[in-house]
C-alpha cells in the first residue's frame, strides 16, 4: 500500500472514530432516558464500583466494609475501575471514555484480523479492513455497553486480542506465541471466567484439522505452554481464594447463583413478565434458601447478590445451589433440554423487557445471518486457520452459557468476531454484484444496446477488433492527421481505470469532434493499471493517431492519473474530461471562451443556475449525495463552489502546471485539492453550467468513496499548511453572458 493510501485509510479511521466518539456521547445520552431501564446506561452494574470502591478505600476485595472478602467477581475490571479511581476521582465519564479507548483498540485489532481473513480474492480492498471496525463500532450493543460501568467492552477487547494472538501462533507454530497467547487468555480469563476451558477444545480442534501439517508433540506443547501461562497469570488469585476458603476457585464463585437464576428465568420465561422481573424474584428466592441455611447476608441496594459475612459461606452457598439446580435437572431432563433450546435464542437476543428483546433481535440477527455467510464464504475460500477458530471460539462461549444462564449481553463481546465474519460476507457480495453489472453492461453492449454511435462492445475479445473497425469509419468521415502540429491549442487528458466498455466511444466521438472543428489538439489517454483491455485499446489509438500519446502509471488512483496526463500535457489549453462522456464535447467551447476572455481556469457545473440553461440528467439519490458533498467542501475546504467534482475541468497551460505540480491527493477528492490550490494561487475560476447525463458503470461508490472523500477533504488544508494564503479571493464566476464558442474556434 502506498504511503498516501496509508494517509488516506488513516484519515477515513479518524472519521470514523470522530462519529463514534460523537454518537456516545453527545446523541445517545438524549435518548438515555428511553433506553436506561432496560440497558443501565450512565451507571455501574454487577457492584464492580463497589469492589473498586472497597480497594481503593484499603477495605479489601470486598463489597461492603463489613461483609467477607468476596470470590464472587473475576478481579481484572474491579482493579482497573479502582486505578481510575485513585487516578482521576469518582468521574463516570472516566470509566466511559476508557471505554471508548478500548472499543477503537479493538478496531485496531479487528482490522489485523480481518487482513488476514480476507481471501485471496479480497486481499488488498480496504473495504475488507475498514468494514469490521464500523460494523462493531456502530452496533448498538457497543454503544450501550460503552456506556456503563460494565465488563463487556474490555471483554471484547481482551478476546480479540487473544484470538489475534492465537491466530499467529497457529499459522507461525511458534511455541512463543502459544506462551504469549496463554498471557493474554491468562488476563482475559481475570475479567470473566467463561473463555477458561477453551484450550481443552483447541487442542482437540488441532488434533483433527492441523495434524498433517503440525505434529502431535508440537500441538501438546503448544497447548500445555498456553495453559501453563494462563494459570500462572491466575495464580495469585487461585492463591488468595485458597487462603480464604481452604478451596481452589480459579475463577469466581458465581457459578450457583447464576445456574440458579438461568432455571428460575427459563422456568418462568412465557409467563408474561419481563426478564427484569424474574431476575429479581429468583435472588428474592435466593434470600429465602440462604437464610433457611442460615447464612447470614446482606443482599445490597439493588436486593440481587447475597453478601455474606464469612467467605467460607458464600462458597457454600454457591455449591448448594448449583447442586439443587442439577438436582431438578436430573429428575426433569426434559427441563434441562427445553432451557438449553430456550437459551441459544436468550444469549444472542434476550432483554430485560419484551421490547428490548425484540429490539435485539431486529439489530443482532441481521449481523448473524450475514456473519454465517462470511464464515461459510471463508472456509469455502481456504481460510479455515482463522475462520474456524473464530467461529470454534463463538461457539465454545455460547455452548457454556446455555445450560447456565444467558442473555444478549453476554454476547455482546462477540461481536468484534461476528462484525469480521459480517465484513468478509458484505465485500464479497459487494464484489459479486459489482461483477454482475459488468456483466451486464458487456452483454448489452455486445447487443448494442445503449449504443446510439455503433461503437460500444466491451466483450474483451471483441472490443479491440470492433474499435478498429470503428476507427477506419471515421476514416472515412474526417481526416486523422498522422503529424500534429507544434502549436496545439487544446490538450484532452482522460483518465481511464477499467474502462474497455466506455472510452472507445469517447475517444472516437473526441476525434472527430476535434477533427470537425479543425481543432490542433492532442489527446493524452492516462491509464492507471487497468486490468481489462483499456491499456491495449489506448495504444490502438496511439497507433492509429499521433495526436494521441498514452500515458500507463501503476493504479494509485484517478487524481494520480489526471495529474501525470496534465503535467504531460503541451496544449496552450489543458482540459481533462471523464471516459464516460457524460459531459459532451459540445461543452467544451464554453470553457475555452472563458480561458480566452483571460481567466485561469474553468470548471464545468453540474448545478444549474437558469432555468432550461442546461441538460443535466441524474438520480435524486446522487443530486441528494452531491448537495451534501459540496456543502461539506465550502465548511472544511473551499467556498463559493457548487460543484467541484465534476469531470470536465480546462486551464491554461501555466496556471495547470502551477496546480498539478503542488497536488499531493491520488483519490477522488483531487478536484477539491486543484480547486484549493488554485485559490491559493489567486488564480481566477469560472464555474460554467454544462450538460451532463449520468453514465451506468461508474467507478464511484456513493457511500465508501463519499467517506474517503470527505477525509481526504478533512486534511487539505493540512497538507498544503506551509502554503501562503493569497490576498485574493479568487472566487468562481458564473458567466453573465451566453458563450457561444462555435465561432471563435472553427
Amino acid at each position: 500500500m502506498s504511503r498516501w493510501k496509508n494517509k488516506q485509510l488513516i484519515g477515513v479511521a479518524l472519521l470514523i472514530a470522530i462519529v463514534h466518539t460523537t454518537l456516545l456521547f453527545l446523541v445517545l445520552p438524549k435518548v438515555s432516558a428511553r433506553l436506561s431501564p432496560a440497558y443501565n446506561q450512565d451507571r455501574y452494574s454487577d457492584g464492580y464500583d463497589e469492589l473498586a470502591a472497597n480497594i481503593v478505600a484499603g477495605n479489601g476485595y470486598r463489597f461492603y466494609p463489613d461483609t467477607a472478602r468476596t470470590l464472587m467477581r473475576e478481579p481484572g475490571y474491579p482493579i482497573l475501575l479502582a486505578g481510575l479511581l485513585l487516578t482521576f476521582g469518582n468521574n463516570f465519564t472516566v470509566v466511559k471514555v476508557t471505554n471508548v479507548i478500548l472499543a477503537l483498540l479493538t478496531a485496531l485489532l479487528m482490522m489485523r484480523i480481518a487482513k488476514k481473513l480476507a481471501p485471496d480474492a479480497l486481499s488488498g480492498n480496504n473495504l475488507v479492513t475498514l468494514a469490521a471496525p464500523v460494523l462493531f463500532l456502530f452496533h448498538p450493543g457497543t454503544l450501550i455497553a460503552e456506556s456503563r460501568g460494565g465488563v463487556e467492552i474490555l471483554f471484547a477487547f481482551l478476546i480479540t486480542l487473544f484470538l489475534l494472538t492465537l491466530i499467529n501462533a497457529i499459522q507461525s507454530n511458534s511455541w512463543w506465541l502459544y506462551l504469549a497467547d496463554g498471557i493474554v487468555l491468562g488476563i482475559t480469563v481475570s475479567v470473566r471466567s467463561t473463555p477458561m476451558l477453551f484450550p481443552i477444545l483447541l487442542l482437540a480442534y488441532l488434533l483433527v484439522f492441523e495434524r498433517r501439517r503440525l505434529s502431535t508433540l508440537s500441538i501438546f506443547r503448544n497447548i500445555t505452554l498456553t495453559v501453563v501461562a494462563m494459570l500462572a497469570v491466575l495464580s495469585p488469585w487461585i492463591i488468595r481464594n485458597y487462603g480464604l476458603t481452604g478451596k481452589i476457585v480459579p475463577t469466581a464463585s458465581v457459578l450457583g447463583v447464576s445456574a440458579h437464576a438461568g432455571q428460575y428465568i427459563g422456568t418462568h420465561q412465557f409467563e408474561g413478565k419481563p426478564w427484569w422481573l424474574l431476575d429479581r424474584e429468583a435472588a428474592r428466592e435466593r434470600d429465602r434458601l440462604a437464610a433457611q441455611l442460615g447464612y447470614p447476608f446482606e443482599d445490597g441496594d439493588e436486593g440481587y447478590y447475597q453478601t455474606f459475612y464469612k467467605s467460607e459461606d458464600e462458597i457454600k452457598f454457591s455449591q448448594y445451589l448449583f447442586g439443587k439446580v442439577v438436582g431438578e435437572y436430573q429428575k426433569s431432563p426434559g427441563l434441562f433440554f427445553r432451557l438449553v433450546g430456550q437459551n441459544i435464542f436468550n444469549f444472542w437476543f434476550a432483554g430485560k423487557t419484551w421490547a428490548a428483546t425484540a429490539a435485539n433481535v431486529g439489530l443482532q440477527l441481521p449481523y448473524l445471518v450475514v456473519a454465517f455467510i462470511g464464515a461459510l464464504f471463508s472456509l469455502k475460500m481456504k481460510q479455515a486457520k482463522i475462520a474456524g477458530v473464530m467461529v470454534l471460539f463463538m461457539a465454545y462461549i455460547m455452548a457454556v452459557h446455555l445450560p447456565i444462564l444467558a442473555q444478549a449481553r453476554y454476547s455482546m463481546p462477540l461481536i468484534p468476531l461476528i462484525s469480521i465474519l459480517a465484513s468478509i460476507a458484505l465485500v464479497a457480495a459487494r464484489r459479486r454484484m459489482t461483477e454482475r453489472e459488468t456483466v451486464a453492461m458487456m452483454r448489452a453492449g455486445n447487443s448494442g444496446a445503449g449504443s446510439s454511435s455503433g461503437f460500444a462492445s466491451v466483450t474483451p475479445s471483441l472490443v479491440i477488433e470492433e474499435t478498429r473497425l470503428n476507427l477506419g469509419h471515421l476514416r472515412e468521415q474526417v481526416e486523422l492527421k498522422p503529424v500534429p502540429r507544434c502549436d496545439i491549442y487544446l490538450s484532452i487528458v482522460i483518465p481511464a481505470y477499467n474502462e474497455q466498455s466506455r472510452l472507445p466511444r469517447t475517444v472516437l466521438e473526441t476525434i472527430q469532434w476535434c477533427t470537425t472543428k479543425k481543432l490542433d489538439f492532442e489527446l493524452i489517454i492516462a491509464d492507471d493499471g487497468s486490468r481489462d483491455e483499456t491499456l491495449a485499446l489506448a495504444r490502438l489509438f496511439e497507433d492509429s493517431d499521433s495526436r494521441i500519446r498514452v500515458i500507463s502509471c501503476p493504479h494509485m488512483g484517478k487524481g494520480s492519473a489526471v495529474r501525470l496526463g496534465v503535467l504531460n500535457a503541451k496544449g496552450r489549453f489543458v482540459l481533462f474530461m471523464d471516459a464516460d462522456g457524460a459531459t459532451p464535447q459540445t461543452e467544451i467551447p464554453k470553457l475555452l471562451n472563458s480561458l480566452e476572455d483571460g481567466l485561469d481556469v474553468a470548471i464545468g457545473s453540474r448545478v444549474i443556475q437558469r432555468p432550461g440553461e442546461v441538460d443535466v440528467q441524474t438520480s435524486f439519490y446522487r443530486r441528494i449525495i452531491g448537495r451534501v458533498f459540496a456543502f461539506l467542501v465550502g465548511r472544511f475546504a473551499i467556498e463559493g463552489i457548487n460543484d467541484t467534482q465534476c469531470g470536465f475541468k480546462m486551464f491554461r497551460h501555466e496556471a495547470a502546471m502551477e496546480i498539478f505540480s503542488r497536488q499531493k491527493i491520488s483519490g477522488f477528492a483531487f478536484d477539491v485539492e486543484i480547486l484549493f490550490i488554485a485559490r491559493r494561487l489567486s488564480l481566477n475560476i469560472a464555474e460554467i453550467p454544462v450538460n451532463w447525463v449520468a453514465q451506468p458503470g461508474s467507478k464511484v461508490n456513493l457511500v465508501t468513496d463519499s467517506i474517503k472523500m470527505f477525509a481526504d477533504i478533512c486534511i487539505i488544508r493540512w497538507l498544503h499548511r506551509g502554503f501562503r494564503t493569497s490576498t485574493s479571493t479568487g472566487d468562481a464566476r458564473h458567466p453573465n453572458q451566453s458563450l457561444e464558442a462555435e465561432s471563435q474556434i472553427g
